[in-house]
């Protein structure tokens, strides 16, 4: 998204806000939002990467725990291991571990895989009706870090990316404080706002993320 079309976005008349299947749709309700101190910022996101699917491979850079869906162990995933994760009556079952839902939590500063990449923070997957659902969770600085390299490029200018970084906060804790999904916050398709893990990180997003922390869009307010 260039910088032009990110203006032009945020500025857009208001008379389609109630309409929550646009990405400004969001822009009227932000009267709530006010800025978070960067002492208050660390939040985390229920990122769906793969939702609906008949399995899903996830493992982890580090050694990780693999717990069920109260958090009792289930047992540990080698580092640079991976598993694939099915559907099973009752549940979903990674290996030799069944349970209703199924946590994969990296240890130290370790990266979990899910699907095809990298990400931070850990993941659980879950059985729905369209079959498994595998949900990141993240802290939603780091996340944003990665979506500014997914809607961008980490090495267009540091104020464009700024400005970026900014919406990309306020979309994100929109969707977050909205709830319409009880399973994650938002999926990581352009449809919401491109995230595909560390691969998308740079020096760049990460500088821009940093330099707005807490900052959000608010309107008349």
């Amino acid at each position: 998204m260039t910088l032009v079309r990110l203006l032009n976005w945020v500025r857009s008349p208001l008379k389609s806000a109630l309409n929550f299947g646009t990405r400004s749709g969001w822009l009227s309700l932000l009267v709530w939002l006010a800025a978070i101190s960067p002492a208050h910022a660390a939040l985390e996101l229920r990122i769906a990467i793969e939702d609906g699917v008949n399995q899903v491979t996830v493992g982890s850079s580090t050694k990780a725990a693999v717990l069920d869906g109260s958090g009792r162990p289930l047992g540990e995933i080698a580092a640079m291991n991976a598993f694939v994760a099915k559907p099973t009556s009752g549940g979903v079952a990674l290996d030799q571990w069944k349970s209703g839902q199924i946590w994969v939590q990296p240890s130290g500063d370790g990266y979990v895989y899910i699907g095809n990449r990298w990400y931070r923070g850990k993941t659980l997957v879950v059985p729905t009706s369209k079959g498994l659902t595998a949900v990141n969770y993240v802290d939603l600085e780091h996340y944003l870090a990665s979506v500014l390299g997914g809607e961008m490029s980490g090495g267009w200018p540091q104020e464009a990316l700024k400005a970026q970084a900014v919406a990309a906060r306020s979309y994100a804790l929109y969707q977050r404080q909205r709830g319409a999904n009880s399973v994650y916050d938002l999926g990581d398709t352009a449809a919401w706002q491109v995230y595909d893990g560390v691969e998308d990180e740079s020096v760049g997003t990460q500088m821009a993320v940093k330099a707005t922390a807490g900052q959000v869009l608010t309107y008349n307010g």
